[in-house]
């Protein structure tokens, strides 16, 4: 995928004139589906256009009281990334479920019936046993970070923005 049509906006608060003066020479070479997803916002009611007050920090004319405190990492929180024994197993997990996903899919493929009649339940499974499987690897292969220690990504890697 083309990373700008994935875009869904660019928010530009308060850009100086040497910026907007840029971007009047840059826009008309860009896809204009692209160049519409860039927008600017020079006060604090132009932002409310785009994010609800309520989502806005109090400092930009919003209602949102969150204070930033960052969380000291511990010592051993990222201990799992050594355990390679753990890795390999976690690894090898992960390879047989992709196995398991690439044979569904070849069978689904290749199946003489029509899609409607073939148990497509097969592959969602296999999937859903990839997804598990690389979950299980994460905490083997990627280091824990703010969002981990305050509770914003869970052990299972679910996303919970308000528990920050």
């Amino acid at each position: 995928h083309y990373y700008p049509e994935c875009l869904g906006l660019v928010l530009i608060y308060n850009a100086s004139w040497v910026f907007n003066s840029l971007w009047k020479l840059i826009r008309p070479l860009l896809d204009p589906v692209v160049a519409s997803k860039v927008q600017f916002a020079a006060s604090q009611k132009d932002l409310q256009r785009f994010i609800a007050p309520e989502n806005l920090p109090i400092e930009l004319g919003g209602s949102d009281r969150f204070t930033y405190t960052y969380a000291m990492p511990t010592e051993k929180e990222n201990a799992p990334m050594f355990d390679s024994s753990a890795y390999d197993s976690a690894a090898d997990k992960r390879h047989t479920a992709c196995d398991d996903f690439e044979a569904a899919t070849r069978a689904w493929a290749n199946a003489t019936v029509s899609p409607a009649e073939f148990l497509p339940h097969a592959r969602t499974l296999a999937a859903d046993s990839v997804i598990a499987a690389s979950k299980a690897m994460d905490k083997y292969r990627r280091a824990r970070t703010q969002y981990h220690r305050t509770g914003v990504i869970a052990d299972n890697l679910t996303v919970n923005w308000e528990s920050s």
